[in-house]
């Protein structure tokens, strides 16, 4: 993780912005990180100022994460909170092609969007 945020920071971006890198886990059982708790150790053990979590509700559903991770999560280390809902399937059947907007599928997938925290906004 360090050597790729790292690599980042010797990219020029044509604006003159810092560049920062998001890290998202992804909850397939096909995947390495799956859970946001495993994702957030692994953010913070890098330890970069450039660097910070994505949250995807489809994700964050299929990988059995929970509302108490999100609670627990640093809110300075959150970079994009992405909302999308799931088909009502097994959980270990689910992948990216499964998603839906939000709203069209099973609502447990998007119920943490109600957990975002006033201190993120």
């Amino acid at each position: 993780m360090n050597r790729c945020v790292s690599s980042m920071n010797s990219v020029t971006l044509r604006t003159n912005t810092a560049s920062h890198s998001h890290f998202e886990f992804l909850g397939q059982t096909d995947c390495t990180v799956q859970t946001l708790d495993l994702a957030h150790e692994i953010v913070r053990t890098a330890n970069r100022n450039n660097l910070g979590l994505v949250i995807d509700s489809f994700h964050f559903y299929a990988g059995g994460s929970t509302i108490d991770m999100i609670e627990a999560l640093d809110p300075r280390l959150l970079a994009v909170f992405h909302i999308n809902d799931a088909e009502d399937r097994p959980r270990e059947e689910l992948n990216d092609s499964h998603r839906l907007l939000p709203g069209l599928g099973n609502s447990s997938s998007t119920r943490n969007d109600r957990s975002v925290r006033s201190d993120w906004l």
